[in-house]
């Protein structure tokens, strides 16, 4: 008997917009897709039933959530649409490449073939093009260890065929990084704790349907970088627990063999929190950081510098 789309054998890929894609993601989880609207007109009419001529197609949009537990391969894809700028570098330790922040972020589009039946066919391919990263997470936890990047990615037009490029070569056999491989420093002292994340807003401006039943532009509004982090409370860290408002830097280091993933923060400022208590746990002093840039004008450290190095 026939059956619906298997999970394990639906493919995602990513690339510029307006072209095919040339990456092939491991995802785990894509509900990127086509939302719309019937408008209906609302006059009295002596009835309440509504007639099915008063009804015309309204505006859609396309966006939707992408989890990856990126390998250095698919961190180099993605990172340059999460932060906006063009990648540097050589990827060695000596020259990692680096990937700034930039204040307009790059279009991609990504593709979904769903492979209907699970027979490995391309039964219908879904492609979004104008796609911006509205906002990322970078998360991992001593329980789960496997670091993920949690993405929402919204879009103007979906179209819909069944050719999906020959990209299967591109698909990664890296190593994923993982929670025991990080190294966090704040307020240059390396510091033990439970749970980390980097939460990236790009507050994308996403009502603009300027004569058009599709979104004409996508602008970028206020960026905000947030890192949070669960610290045991102890005497070595108690220093953590009110931070003066002038903030203090922070660096992420995950090390995966040679590959090395940075993320340096010029300054993160977080105000006191209750601490938390559990009944015959250990107390912990959840973090909630902000990152600011510093220097003067033309001079200035963003909030965030983001490398890698693979070799």
């Amino acid at each position: 008997m026939p059956h619906g789309s298997i999970y394990w054998s639906q493919v995602v890929g990513v690339g510029p917009t307006g072209g095919a894609v040339t990456k092939q993601l491991q995802n785990v989880n894509c509900g990127i897709g086509k939302t719309g609207t019937i408008i209906n007109k609302d006059g009295a009419r002596g009835t309440r039933s509504k007639h099915a001529g008063n009804a015309n197609t309204g505006p859609h949009t396309v966006g939707g959530p992408l989890s990856v537990l990126p390998t250095p391969d698919e961190w180099d894809t993605l990172l340059p649409y999460v932060l906006g700028g063009t990648r540097t570098g050589g990827g060695t330790a000596g020259s990692p490449w680096v990937y700034p922040l930039a204040e307009v972020l790059p279009s991609a589009r990504f593709s979904q073939d769903l492979r209907l039946n699970g027979t490995g066919a391309d039964a219908m391919v879904f492609h979004w093009d104008g796609c911006k990263i509205n906002t990322a997470r970078i998360s991992a936890s001593a329980g789960g260890q496997l670091v993920t990047l949690d993405l929402d990615a919204q879009g103007k037009t979906q179209t819909v065929n069944n050719s999906w490029p020959a990209i299967a070569a591109t698909l990664t056999t890296d190593k994923p990084f993982i929670m025991g491989q990080l190294a966090l420093s704040l307020a240059a002292v390396n510091r033990q704790i439970d749970d980390f994340s980097i939460n990236i807003d790009n507050a994308l401006i996403l009502d603009r349907f300027l004569n058009s039943l599709t979104r004409t532009e996508i602008p970028e509004a206020d960026r905000t970088i947030s890192v949070e982090c669960a610290n045991p409370f102890t005497i070595a860290d108690i220093a953590l627990y009110e931070i003066a408002v002038a903030g203090i830097a922070g660096v992420a280091t995950f090390t995966n063999g040679l590959s090395v993933l940075t993320f340096t923060f010029a300054n993160l400022k977080a105000p006191p929190e209750t601490i938390e208590r559990a009944q015959r746990g250990e107390a912990m002093n959840r973090l909630r950081f902000t990152a600011y840039e510093t220097g003067t004008p033309g001079t200035t450290t963003k909030e965030l510098v983001t490398t890698l190095s693979t070799s």
